[in-house]
C-alpha cells in the first residue's frame, strides 16, 4: 500500500522541517508521499517547505480563504496513496506511531483512529482545563449521543482508506473536520478501530486553535450529523421480517 501523509502547516517555521524528517524516518522502506500544505504562512514556513520539496515530498501553497479544515480537506483530496494520514505540522503527533495506524488499515479496517485515551496512549504538555473540559467532555458527549465505543473521536491523527475520503463529503472549514470525517464515514457503514498514540504539546510557535471558537463548531457539527447517523444505524440493526 502506498501511504500519503498530509502535513497542514501555518506559521510552523520552527517545526516543519523536523516534522517532514520524522515522517521520512518513520516510513523508511515503505512506499509513501508527503504533502506539505502551507496555509498562507507569513513566516519562513513557505521557504523552508520549498527547500524540502524533493522526490517524495511535495508542497502546496494554499490561497485564501484559510482555515485548518480547508487545508486538511485539500491535502486529503490531493493525496495519491491507498492510505491517507494527516500529521500535524506542529509535531503534536508522533510520526513513530504512523505505521501502527497503517497496519490497522492493512488488517482490513477503513479508518484507524489515533487514540490518546486508550491504554497505551498518552498526552504530554496539554493544558489540563482544555484537556478535560474540551477533549474529554466533548468525546464523552459524542460517544454517548452516537452510541460509539471509541474514546478519542476528535484527534486529527487518523489513517483513512482512500475510498473513505473519496466517498465522504467533507464540509468543515475548521478543526471540527477531525470528527466530521469519522462520523460521516461511520454513517456510511465504514469500519473503524482505535490505536494508542502519543500526543505532545507544541515545542515551537503559537497555538492556532481557540477553544472558544472551536467548541461551538464541534457541537453544531455533532448535532447536525446525528439524525443521519441514527437513521443509518436503525437500518443496519433492523430486525428481520418474520
Amino acid at each position: 500500500m502506498k501511504i500519503s501523509v498530509v502535513i497542514p502547516a501555518r506559521n510552523e517555521e520552527g517545526n516543519i522541517e523536523h516534522a517532514v524528517t520524522a515522517v521520512e524516518n518513520a516510513l523508511a522502506g515503505r512506499e509513501y508521499e508527503i504533502i506539505v500544505m502551507d496555509d498562507g504562512s507569513t513566516d519562513a514556513t513557505p521557504q523552508i517547505a520549498d527547500r524540502l520539496a524533493r522526490g517524495r515530498v511535495r508542497v502546496i501553497h494554499r490561497r485564501p480563504p484559510n482555515g485548518f479544515g480547508r487545508t486538511v480537506r485539500e491535502g486529503l483530496l490531493a493525496a495519491k496513496g491507498d492510505v491517507i494520514v494527516p500529521v500535524m505540522g506542529d509535531l503534536s503527533d508522533d510520526p513513530a506511531d504512523l505505521l501502527k495506524l497503517v497496519n490497522k488499515i492493512e488488517e482490513g479496517y477503513d479508518i484507524a483512529i489515533g487514540s490518546r485515551f486508550v491504554s497505551g496512549g498518552s498526552v504530554e504538555g496539554y493544558p489540563k482545563p482544555k484537556l478535560y473540559l474540551g477533549n474529554r467532555v466533548w468525546n464523552l458527549t459524542a460517544r454517548t449521543l452516537y452510541m460509539l465505543p471509541y474514546k478519542d473521536l476528535s484527534n486529527a491523527f487518523k489513517a483513512y482508506r482512500r475510498n473513505v475520503i473519496e466517498n465522504v463529503n467533507i464540509e468543515s472549514t475548521g478543526f471540527e473536520i477531525t470528527a466530521e470525517i469519522l462520523l460521516k464515514a461511520l454513517t456510511k457503514g465504514y469500519r473503524a478501530a482505535e490505536v494508542p498514540v502519543r500526543w505532545y504539546g507544541r515545542r515551537s510557535g503559537a497555538p492556532k486553535m481557540s477553544f472558544l471558537k472551536v467548541a461551538p463548531a464541534y457541537l453544531w457539527m455533532m448535532l447536525r450529523l446525528w439524525p443521519a447517523y441514527v437513521a443509518s444505524r436503525a437500518k443496519r440493526v433492523k430486525p428481520a421480517a418474520v
